[in-house]
């Protein structure tokens, strides 16, 4: 006499094996459409986070509002101020501007890997920008203040911290 499971009864009412992979497959790509496209009518979509696809990246990036700090201890002395944003930080000094972009290589090796990991190491490019015969004395001035700060909580000494540093929407040079 011979045992034989429910299971086994099934995967061949659907063809053996190979039916049973059908169903396997089938039912993986219900519950995938069901993760994508489905939802019932108390869900809402997550709002966009970057440009559309349609979109140049390069025009969605300019149209970011910079921000300038202060430069209160945070970088070198030299730097009179500063802006940061997604891969890059812009340091103004007084007679030049130096842009520093980072970037960080992906680890993946395989195309396998449908998403970039953030493992690998990192690189840093500079430009520097420096007006000829350029006034080295320049009053370099804040204007608009903006309503966010910056603060940085480095180490554990909180002297060396720097709280609330103002920001600003523009620099003047004079």
């Amino acid at each position: 006499m011979t045992y034989r499971s429910r299971r086994f009864t099934v995967a061949m009412r659907l063809g053996g094996r190979a039916g049973l992979l059908r169903l396997g497959f089938m039912l993986g790509l219900i519950a995938l459409g069901l993760c994508v496209f489905g939802g019932g009518p108390g869900t809402t979509p997550l709002p966009s986070q970057g440009p559309k696809p349609h979109q140049d990246a390069a025009a969605f990036y300019a149209s970011l509002p910079l921000s300038f700090e202060r430069n209160q201890g945070q970088t070198d002395e030299r730097v009179k101020f500063l802006a940061r944003g997604l891969g890059y930080t812009l340091f103004l000094t007084s007679d030049e501007a130096v842009l520093a972009l980072r970037s960080r290589q992906s680890s993946v090796v395989s195309g396998q890997l449908q998403r970039a990991t953030d493992n690998g190491p990192r690189t840093t490019d500079t430009l520097r920008m420096q007006l000829l015969a350029a006034n080295r004395a320049a009053q370099v001035t804040a204007l608009d203040e903006l309503p966010g700060k910056s603060n940085y909580f480095l180490g554990n000494d909180p002297k060396k911290w720097r709280r609330h540093v103002p920001t600003y929407a523009k620099v003047k040079y004079q």
